[in-house]
């Protein structure tokens, strides 16, 4: 479920949606997080939770 990726309840508005994506791109940017792998793959799974909704 994308919402749940994004740490949201399945009725966010878009706006509610978009924070939630900046907040995480903050929290699993790789630039932000050299040298930890698995925060490469939290990062993609929030960007294509945000741009499937």
């Amino acid at each position: 479920n994308y919402y749940s990726r994004l740490g949201l309840p399945s009725n966010a508005n878009a706006s509610v949606v978009r924070a939630a994506y900046r907040r995480l791109c903050l929290v699993y940017h790789p630039d932000r997080n050299i040298g930890k792998p698995d925060t490469k793959r939290k990062f993609q799974a929030v960007t294509e939770a945000y741009h499937s909704l």
